[in-house]
């Protein structure tokens, strides 16, 4: 006949319990990759993102410089102190800057769509 007493019984159930646990973790573990290169993925092209949204913004705030010094060409022109051909190439240089900028992000929104 065979005696078990319950501290044995109690360590076979512990050591049972902690070989399913094992088993556990390994196969989470394994779910858990497939995640983790999606998430690489969409960090990589957020990171790219980012980095056209920071030329674009350098690319405004350079016309936007352009702009600001066109309508104080203007305002010299309006007080007499600028010649016409001076305020209006001014102009002429603004609009095309923000024209570059607009054409550039039309030409980027078409290649993603690609």
């Amino acid at each position: 006949m065979v005696t078990i007493s319950i501290s044995e019984l109690l360590v076979g159930i512990l050591i049972v319990a902690a070989i399913v646990l094992i088993i556990f973790l390994i196969v989470m573990v394994g779910k858990l990759f497939p995640s983790l290169k999606h998430l690489e993925k969409i960090l990589s092209d957020v990171e790219v993102m980012t980095g056209d949204a920071k030329g674009l913004t350098g690319d405004a705030k350079g016309a936007v410089k352009k702009l600001a010094a066109s309508v104080v060409d203007v305002s010299e022109l309006i007080k007499g102190n600028k010649s016409v051909v001076a305020a209006g190439s001014s102009l002429v240089n603004a609009a095309a800057s923000l024209r570059g900028i607009m054409n550039k992000e039309a030409s980027k929104d078409k290649e993603e769509n690609k």
